[in-house]
Order: C-alpha cells, then structure tokens, then sequence
C-alpha cells in the first residue's frame, strides 16, 4: 500500500475492475497482482530485485554487461520477438483456464487451445460453452469462473436446492442474491 497525502492507493483493489489479463504498472513491487516483468539495467539491480523477494517470471535486461543469472529468465531488451512471445503464452494459458476445455469442437476449432490462440490474434470468438450454466456476479460486476470453479458451484448448488421442499424437479434458472449486513 502506497499512502499519498492521506490518500490509500491499493492496487489490487483497482485491478478487480480491469478485465484483461495485462496490466502493466511502475513500481507496485510490494503488491502481489500476477507474473512480474522486470526490467533491469545492471546486474546489481536484478540481485537487488531478487533477494529482496520479488519472484519475477522474467527479466528483461537494458544494460550492456551480459547477466549471468540463473534462478530466473534474462531476456535482453533488443530481443522483442521472445518478450512478445512470453507474454503471448502467458495470455493463452491465461484464457485457456477459462475454457471448458472439452475440445469438442463447437467453436470450429478442433482444440480449446486452438480457439484461444485465433481469439488472442483477434481471429476468433470467445468459447460457446464458456459462459453457460454459472455466472457470478458481486455488485454488478461479472466475475470470471474457470471450469473447475463453475462445476463446484454448480453442483454444489443444485444438490442443496434439489432436496427442499417446494422446488419443482424440472426447474429453468436457480437465483441467489446474498447482501452483506452492515
């Protein structure tokens, strides 16, 4: 938490309201929002970075000297093609986790891999399947559930409700709305 002038600047607070899975920020080290870029230019700030517990996905190395660091990956600055594609993963795997991944091929694509990659190129749309049986909503604001969480809930839900009395058995939609008391 970063404390400006009796001003409470919390990050991860602000992120709940972004849907994208890339952010970029200055500074924030403290916070604990994602996968860290670094962007380094001397060896002796990456050590610095290092031991002082940020745990970055890769280091991205403006400096001269040649790092020989091997707890992390060094990408250095000139080399743009393997940054743009560490990030591209990470996307990817980003979506994917939001997929039924059934490939069962309803999106015209054979894999739920192959959809995700034509849909970050812009190529595609988003999975039929991925949006349909849960959905959770906290103040007005969807919140994104990956398959797992949807099933739990799902399942959770329906065997609550299926054994009280006065609930059809071929019932449409189940609603619930918790208010928290003040």
């Amino acid at each position: 938490m970063v404390y400006v002038r009796n001003h409470r600047d919390i990050l991860e607070d602000t992120l709940t309201y972004v849907k994208t899975p890339i952010i970029i920020v200055e500074g924030f080290r403290e916070s604990h929002i994602g996968d860290v870029l670094l962007v380094a230019s001397s060896i002796g700030e990456i050590e610095y970075f290092l031991t002082s517990g940020v745990k970055p996905l890769a280091v991205v190395f403006t400096g001269t000297e040649k790092p020989c660091v091997s707890s992390v990956r060094v990408i250095e600055s000139r080399d743009l093609a393997e940054l743009v594609n560490l990030v591209e993963s990470r996307i990817i795997e980003h979506f994917l986790e939001q997929t039924p991944r059934l490939n069962c091929g309803k999106c015209n694509y054979r894999a739920c891999r192959e959809l995700i990659e034509a849909y970050v190129r812009g190529k595609a749309f988003w999975c039929p399947l991925t949006n349909k049986g849960v959905k959770l909503q906290v103040d007005d604001v969807e919140i994104p559930l990956n398959p797992f969480v949807k099933s739990i809930l799902k399942s959770t839900i329906q065997g609550l409700v299926s054994v009280l009395k006065g609930v059809p058995v071929m019932w449409n939609k189940i609603t619930i709305t918790i208010n928290r008391e003040e």
